[in-house]
């Protein structure tokens, strides 16, 4: 009988420490990201705490609707984070642009949070040719951390939305990952996994980007023989690999190259908390990135 009692005692002192390490986890990622104190109110309570788990049957529910324009020209697609998405919009504000400047329908294929991992993926698993038999444009909007983001399921740890990633093997080889309920549900998994840049080194992370971006070009040439890859490179600086990334075949256009303004500032931001790009933004640039990206 004494022996029985220790293990449930046992038991519950693990339950314990189990569920201290869950609310401790979530102080420390509220420590690391204050405004994650949404995630206990209305309505991102239903957002942070009822998180989707990644299913590819469902997941075009996050992604923007087309926009379809009836002519012979082939469409573009966009992939990206929530810069590319157009976060603070209720419609697609850089593919409506897009497709006024090119006279093109544009399917926009990014969404916020996500890494390049998710652009390889929808061409891996077939998606971008069963909602399109041919592109003529591949856009994919550099912006934030994207090479970063490759070591995650979400970008942040109160996201609430999972996506995939991939492992980079020794043999040089990409491998699938996709979260499972302890993933998705556990803080303690949310705060480790928001740490997995300090414990990696900034090779691995270069190289795992540049592996996701080579074999993404390589699945649209596979896919879209004609097709063309260009880059529009939000961020000041130059991405991983940049000169190895040129060197396949994709075009990188920087946003230094397409104007003088400051785009940090806050007239070109949806406000001063939010510092994803405003309408005047894109106005800004676009028109120069499709003249520069040789689009027509």
């Amino acid at each position: 009988m004494k022996k029985f009692q220790i293990i449930i005692i046992n038991i519950m002192l693990i339950i314990l420490i189990y569920l201290l390490l869950e609310i401790a986890s979530v102080l420390i990622c509220l420590h690391r990201y204050p405004n994650g104190i949404n995630y206990f109110v209305s309505p991102y309570f239903k957002m942070g705490l009822n998180v989707k788990l990644f299913n590819p049957k469902t997941y075009d529910e996050y992604y923007r609707n087309p926009i379809i324009v009836n002519n012979d020209k082939k469409p573009i697609v966009i992939f990206g984070c929530s810069f590319a998405f157009g976060s603070g919009y209720g419609s697609d504000i850089v593919g409506e642009i897009i497709s006024k400047l090119t006279d093109r329908s544009v399917y926009n294929r990014a969404f916020g949070g996500m890494g390049p991992q998710m652009m390889l993926y929808q061409l891996r698993s077939g998606k971008i040719k069963e909602i399109t038999n041919d592109v003529s444009y591949i856009i994919y909007i550099f912006a934030a951390d994207p090479e970063v983001r490759t070591l995650k399921f979400r970008n942040w740890p109160f996201l609430g939305y999972m996506g995939i990633k991939y492992k980079l093997m020794k043999d040089g080889s990409l491998k699938l990952k996709t979260p499972n309920l302890y993933m998705t549900y556990s803080n303690i998994y949310r705060m480790i996994e928001d740490s997995f840049p300090m414990f990696l080194s900034r090779k691995y992370i270069g190289d795992l980007y540049y592996q996701i971006v080579k074999e993404s070009y390589m699945e649209v040439k596979k896919q879209f023989p004609n097709c063309k890859f260009i880059i529009l490179n939000y961020r000041q600086d130059e991405m991983a690999h940049q000169k190895d990334i040129e060197a396949l075949g994709i075009k990188i256009i920087n946003k230094s190259d397409l104007t003088e303004e400051n785009l940090n500032s806050l007239k070109y931001q949806l406000s001063k908390d939010d510092s994803h790009p405003n309408k005047s933004a894109w106005n800004l640039i676009l028109p120069v990135f499709v003249k520069k990206a040789n689009i027509y």
